[in-house]
């Protein structure tokens, strides 16, 4: 036996080999047009040229002389076999060294099963040197390949230039270390291009196991605007279809070109120590849906293309490292989409800053029309779950040395549960107040009320929806009742029929409305700062709810300070100060209700962790007191302890320190019925906050005039701490049906204030 290395320099389609046993071997190989199960891949010329004597058309029966090759024939249909002499009659093929052993003591020759179109139109793998083709049927329908056991090796010098020869074009499709493309032209067209068939195998990716940032404790959250901005060059499918390395949080994608062809991705670069593992998501396209989104806590670090127009797409994933600065600051559910864009108009989406990507979808031709998925991220001084220096019992300890008037903090309550029990249900002050517009009806009705500490405590916070002029905060001066201070206001009207006095009115001018919501919901006040509900988007770009923070020191012209954005509806939240100086906020009002948010946020209000409770899993605990631990959800029949919360208060006890929350609702949607507000103390329960339910007030009367409603917790209700640190509840009606006063153009706004003494 010997081993010869033969040189074929420049001419890609001779399979030359010397064969020492006396077979006599043709320097004129045979090339057979363009099929898959060749012994090596190449491409077909454009026509195909015909040797004499060697096949006729129709082909009923190709001889191949032994120690040749045929290197490629065509399963719809043999056209022919064309003569290789030169380079350039093979246009784009690559040079091969060839390494052979061809002996006469062989074994017999192979033969395949036949094939034809059908099934994709692939013969088996030969595994050897193919020496006859027979033919079968009416057109060569049917073929069958013989062939001679083969020992072949490649040598691949410095590059990958030779890939796709005849062990890698095996079963599986490419050479071990090197793994097949998933382009459908490869199969279709042969395994012959080394940019689209065979690429070394990856080594293998870690799965993020990392657990949500936002479980992970921390002091300090500071902006990022300081980072420099990375901007990667254009990229498309051609050249692999990579993007450059983004080295952080990807903001903005520019599209150019027909269909987006081409992209360039813009992001805020970190250090390679606050970049962890990553890992691809895989491909994705309008036709399988057009959406994919990174692993949980991961974002989009660089985007790879393929196919025409980048009609696929795949987003390669990365956490935030361990021992970086950096973190996910919102839970992960806690996402938005961006505007939809493509290469007209502005050619760009963008998250806005601070905001990362960590999703995609896509619509139309070729992936043209492409919005992004976005999630908050910060800068943290305190990396890793450093639980210690801050546990979770942290988060129900309130700050009990509040003064009335504090800027961030409301006064204690001596005893919460006597405190409410204290309250006059049966009776109440009558009130109302003008406005001086039709801007509340029957569908856009008045949904939160809370009274302001600020400025003089002569201030109340409503919000109304939902409408297309929904999503509203407004601000109500009870002008007439500055004498009352900060105390209890007083009644402003002495019966049902009287109009409230024209000093009580709504300030036209501080109202906020939002141009993305339709709903306000339940809101409470903690010193001068408001935190307010907003849900229903109206679009679908938006997040399904936010919270704003509103500084209200000034209440005429409340400043927006912050905003949380959520994944879920938001239909009411509570504020308390705690004792760290940090905030808890719940937030209720979504999945029909039976689920509570408990977020602790810094000073800054950004969310350092989130704590979730369910109904249905967690339950409420029973105190023991006989009421039970009846939880109200979302029904149109009545569950027995009435319809779900409409506002959620946070109160901290003195004495202890506790937190207690405050629901208030009625028993049926419409408002018919008793009206009722619900306490409960917070408590930890492993890493669980759960509500246990102390009290269940007595009806409310807002109906104790004549029977005629004045106010409806199924509406608008809230409380408020004096400085004696007493509740004060007030209710409003669902419209603006009030008696209308002397030279007014509208009708007035009913409510009530249950006090305590």
């Amino acid at each position: 036996m010997i081993d010869e290395s033969v040189s074929v320099h420049g001419v890609p389609a001779v399979a030359r080999a010397d064969n020492p046993g006396g077979v006599r071997l043709s320097r004129r190989p045979i090339y057979v047009f363009g099929f898959l199960a060749a012994s090596l891949c190449l491409p077909a010329a454009a026509q195909p040229l015909r040797p004499s004597g060697v096949a006729r058309d129709p082909i009923d029966d190709l001889e191949v002389l032994p120690g040749n090759t045929v290197v490629a024939a065509d399963a719809p249909g043999l056209h022919g076999a064309r003569e290789v002499n030169s380079p350039a009659a093979i246009p784009n093929a690559f040079p091969v060294l060839l390494s052979s052993d061809l002996r006469t003591d062989l074994p017999a020759a192979r033969r395949t099963p036949n094939f034809s179109e059908e099934h994709g139109g692939h013969s088996q793998h030969t595994h050897g040197s193919t020496e006859k083709i027979d033919c079968y049927g009416k057109r060569c329908d049917d073929k069958v390949l013989r062939s001679m056991p083969l020992k072949l090796t490649i040598d691949v010098g410095s590059g990958l230039e030779e890939e796709c020869y005849t062990t890698k074009c095996k079963k599986g499709g490419c050479a071990r270390g090197y793994k097949q493309t998933d382009s459908s032209w490869c199969f279709n067209w042969g395994w012959y291009n080394k940019e689209k068939c065979c690429k070394p195998t990856p080594a293998p990716t870690p799965t993020p196991t990392r657990k949500p940032s936002i479980d992970l404790p921390c002091q300090s959250i500071t902006n990022i605007e300081a980072l420099v901005l990375k901007e990667t060059q254009k990229f498309s499918e051609e050249n692999d279809g990579y993007s450059q390395h983004t080295e952080g949080p990807i903001e903005k994608v520019y599209c150019f070109g027909d269909y987006c062809d081409e992209k360039k991705l813009q992001s805020k670069k970190l250090e390679p120590t606050d970049i962890g593992d990553g890992t691809w998501t895989g491909w994705f396209s309008e036709e399988d849906g057009g959406v994919k989104d990174c692993p949980p806590n991961t974002f989009v670090e660089r985007i790879r293309c393929r196919d025409s127009y980048c009609d696929d797409m795949n987003l390669y994933c990365v956490l935030f490292s361990n021992g970086g600065h950096y973190r996910f600051i919102e839970q992960e559910y806690t996402k938005y989409w961006s505007n939809e864009f493509s290469e007209e108009g502005e050619h760009h989406g963008s998250c806005g800053a601070g905001l990362a990507v960590v999703g995609m979808k896509c619509r139309g031709s070729n992936c043209d029309n492409i919005t992004l998925r976005c999630r908050k991220w910060g800068k943290t001084e305190c990396v890793g779950p450093d639980a210690g220096s801050n546990p979770l019992s942290n988060m129900l300890k309130g700050k009990t040395d509040c003064d009335y008037g504090s800027a961030d903090c409301n006064v204690c309550v001596e005893n919460v549960s006597s405190a409410l029990t204290s309250v006059k249900v049966e009776r109440g002050n009558l009130m109302g107040f003008n406005v001086d517009n039709d801007i509340v009806t029957a569908k856009n009705h008045w949904q939160g009320v809370t009274r302001l500490s600020s400025g003089g405590g002569m201030y109340l916070a409503l919000t109304t929806g939902s409408s297309d002029d929904g999503g509203t905060l407004r601000i109500v001066k009870m002008g007439s009742r500055a004498s009352a201070g900060s105390s209890k206001f007083g009644p402003n009207r002495s019966s049902p029929e009287e109009a409230p006095p024209k000093d009580d009115r709504l300030l036209q001018s501080s109202t906020r409305t939002s141009s993305d919501y339709k709903h306000g919901g339940g809101i409470q006040a903690v010193g001068n700062i408001l935190g307010v509900t907003m849900d229903q988007p109206k679009s679908s770009i938006y997040p399904e709810g936010k919270v704003l923070f509103y500084d209200v020191s000034d209440p005429g012209n409340p400043v927006l300070k912050k905003e949380l954005t959520r994944a879920q509806k938001v239909g009411a939240a509570g504020l308390t100060k705690l004792a760290n100086e940090n905030f808890l906020m719940v937030v209720g009002g979504f999945d029909d209700n039976k689920k509570l948010d408990f977020y602790e946020l810094n000073e800054d209000l950004d969310p350092l962790r989130k704590l979730q409770w369910d109904k249905d899993i967690d339950g409420v605990i029973d105190a023991g007191t006989g009421i039970g631990n009846c939880w109200p959800y979302d029904t149109l029949l009545s569950t027995g302890c009435g319809n779900a919360y409409q506002s959620l208060s946070l109160v901290t006890q003195c004495s202890d320190g506790k937190v207690f929350m405050i629901g208030m609702h009625a028993e049926t949607p419409l408002g018919w019925g008793y009206d009722r507000a619900d306490l409960y103390e917070l408590t930890l329960s492993g890493d669980k906050i759960k509500p246990k339910k102390v009290y269940e007030s007595n009806d409310f009367k807002c109906g104790r005039w004549d029977g005629v409603d004045q106010c409806s917790f199924a509406a608008a209700g809230g409380i408020y701490i004096d400085p004696a640190g007493k509740l004060i509840f007030y209710g409003v009606e669902h419209d603006n049906d009030g008696p209308k006063g002397s030279g007014e153009t509208q009708n007035s706004v009913k409510m009530v204030e249950f006090y305590y003494d």
